[in-house]
């Protein structure tokens, strides 16, 4: 037989001191675009914040000298992986994993491999093609 623990909680009306913790940098989700925050901490928290009525995420690639975002923004609108992958520097990093939609918020704690100039994507449904990418700098 399996040895079985009980325990017990007890929950009420005030608060129980737990805290979010404070945010380096908040990154709204809204209108197909990436808001806010434009330099993100190479380790840290960020806040993300959904405010569409869809679903999101974020992947954070590490780009080349010389990647702009009119140039991020014709590969991704053209699906053109060949002219993409010469905009990338390296493997992308999960920055902020699928976030519901409808006003909801996500405390990441981000650790990025080096500082610099990353894309941030959001590939759900097509969302890259419709404008959903923004370069941010990593300090």
């Amino acid at each position: 037989a399996v040895p079985r623990a009980f325990g017990s909680f007890t929950s009420g009306a005030t608060a129980g001191g737990g805290a979010a913790p404070a945010a380096a940098a908040a990154v709204r989700l809204q209108g197909l675009r990436f808001r806010g925050a434009s330099t993100l901490p190479q380790n840290g928290v960020v806040r993300f914040e959904n405010r569409d009525g869809v679903a999101h995420f974020a992947l954070a690639f590490p780009l080349r000298k010389g990647a702009t975002n009119a140039k991020l923004g014709k590969a991704l609108a053209s699906s053109n992986e060949s002219a993409f992958g010469k905009l990338i520097a390296g493997n992308p990093y999960m920055a902020q994993n699928i976030i519901s939609g409808g006003d909801t918020a996500d405390y990441q704690e981000v650790s990025f491999a080096k500082t610099g100039k990353y894309a941030l994507v959001c590939f759900i449904e097509g969302h890259e093609r419709l404008g959903m990418y923004r370069i941010v700098t990593v300090k």
